[in-house]
């Protein structure tokens, strides 16, 4: 379990730092482009995250799981040989697709209700190949349990998307807005091509480093060494397909909000501009703040499924590490819940005054407080989703999401017109409960779990009570005595603290798992 912990805490820290340059990325570039520029920018994206799942989404898991169960026999020569004809066949994908992404981009731009979207797709269109090599090598070394490498390579392709997106963006701006953004989005491929490069050189490295290392007399291992690599392959994709239906469901949706909302807000009456602008709050700097709690979570289901498929492969009961992964999501994602809910208005007039308006912040606020609690599904529902592929099971959650995804289609389409983009945000909502639920009841079959209920939910939830009184508390007494930005960094000390102490005193946190935390720090580094 510390081992598990220290993969999980390794890619949360960093997968954070790089979320938060994400998040502080887009604040600069929403203050350059404003709210129609990021609106304009985030239409492009649903489409090139979609075509990226595709070429790529289920393969991360899928070498994962099949370079753990060859590590697991001693099968170096077979866990290689999995990532070589993993970039071959990846890099073929998405050259196919990027081609077709450039040459479509004026038909993709007129569909989604805004002509100037096609220069951006242009400028994002080369990212595709090189992101299929990445995913390759991040599978790679996460199925080998090291997430290192995954974690640099996050960092880097977010500071250099960062540092390049906003200069081309300001450089190119004097010419129009959809140059600036064509430049924000130009500054994505350049970081793609370098942390691809970044990953290669830390794979050859570590060769180098063992090539002490020599492949196991293990029959098992003999036997995968000497499979074709059709057989091979075969066993990728058979994980990699499923897992990748499943992982096109939330593009998709992407997607459709990026024809639905604008368009449906259009004939609502609405100008384009401003369903536009709309568009971009909703899934800019609300989607944003929402997607970072998550970011720890995904963390822990990452560094859970290796583990998963070699407890499996050797037989063992994976129900210890299971329960406290879970156990942890659910007290991380309640106080996230609380934090944004409590604290969305100072949060968002602190990031993105400079670039939204008085009435564009409000709505955001309003966002942001409605889509809080989706934090806590998603983060059940990405332990499960891990658990159901590390189990064999990759389908059942693509099944699941894609449920949630057709109800999110039409409450949005009754919804909108009625309540505006609130419409959308409570269908999302809606999906994540229903994917989380179903993901749930799923893993139960296959793990018993046996979760303490006061200790897992009761306790916690009484917590999360307590961090948003005193929040609610501290905000009022200290507003008319401290700057804004002081008050709520005192608030959120104050009501963190209580919220940890809570769950401390009244043993939601057990000594075993602050001991683990213990053990972790002193677990070596990954070879």
């Amino acid at each position: 379990m510390s081992r598990v912990l220290r993969g999980a805490t390794i890619l949360a820290i960093t997968a954070l730092v790089a979320k938060i340059i994400g998040v502080l990325y887009r604040i600069p570039l929403t203050n350059i482009v404003g709210s129609g520029g990021i609106g304009l920018y985030q239409m492009i994206f649903p489409l090139y995250v979609l075509l990226l799942t595709i070429s790529s989404g289920g393969l991360p898991v899928a070498i994962s799981k099949v370079v753990a169960s060859r590590i697991a026999v001693g099968d170096e020569i077979g866990a290689k040989r999995v990532l070589k004809l993993s970039i071959i066949s990846l890099t073929s994908i998405g050259f196919v697709l990027a081609l077709t992404l450039f040459f479509l981009r004026d038909v993709i731009a007129r569909l989604q209700g805004n002509d100037m979207a096609s220069l951006g797709y242009m400028a994002i269109a080369p990212a595709i190949v090189f992101v299929c090599i990445i995913a390759s090598f991040r599978g790679y070394f996460q199925g080998r349990q090291n997430m290192l490498p995954s974690s640099i390579s996050q960092l880097t392709e977010q500071i250099i998307k960062a540092g390049v997106g906003i200069g081309l963006a300001y450089w190119l701006l004097p010419r129009g807005i959809e140059f600036a953004v064509f430049g924000a989005l130009l500054g994505v491929s350049i970081s793609e091509v370098v942390t691809a490069f970044i990953l290669w050189m830390q794979y050859l490295y570590d060769n180098k480093k063992n090539m002490h290392l020599k492949n196991s007399s293990n029959i098992g291992a003999i036997i995968s060494s000497s499979q074709k690599s059709r057989t091979i392959i075969k066993e990728i994709y058979l994980i990699a397909i499923p897992v990748t239906l499943g992982s096109l469901v939330m593009p998709l949706m992407g997607l459709i909000d990026s024809i639905i909302v604008i368009n449906l807000l259009t004939n609502a009456g609405t100008t384009t501009a401003t369903a536009t602008s709309y568009y971009g709050i909703l899934t800019g700097p609300v989607g944003t703040l929402l997607n970072m709690p998550t970011v720890i979570t995904l963390s822990f289901a990452i560094a859970l499924l290796p583990k998963i498929s070699e407890s499996i492969t050797k037989k063992q009961n994976p129900e210890k590490y299971i329960s406290q992964c879970l156990k942890w999501c659910i007290i991380l994602s309640f106080v996230a819940t609380a934090f944004l809910a409590v604290f969305a208005s100072p949060i968002l007039s602190l990031l993105y005054r400079g670039g939204l308006t008085a009435d564009e912040l409000t709505l955001a606020t309003n966002l942001l407080i409605l889509g809080s609690v989706s934090v806590i599904f998603v983060s059940i529902l990405q332990v499960a989703t891990a658990v159901l592929q590390g189990a064999g099971k990759p389908h059942r959650p693509a099944i699941n999401l894609a449920v949630g995804a057709i109800f999110k289609v039409v409450l949005t389409i009754i919804l909108l017109p009625h309540i505006g983009v609130f419409g959308a945000i409570i269908a999302t909502v809606v999906c994540y409960a229903i994917t989380c639920l179903l993901d749930v009841l799923a893993m139960r079959k296959i793990v018993p779990l046996n979760l303490n209920i006061k200790k897992t939910l009761l306790v916690p939830l009484l917590a999360t009570a307590t961090f948003i009184a005193i929040a609610i508390i501290l905000k009022l007494l200290l507003a008319p005595h401290v700057n804004q930005i002081l008050a709520l960094i005192i608030s959120i000390i104050i009501a963190t603290t209580v919220f940890f102490a809570i769950l401390i005193v009244l043993k939601a946190l057990t000594k075993e798992e602050l001991s683990l935390l213990s053990a972790f720090k002193k677990t070596k580094p990954y070879s």
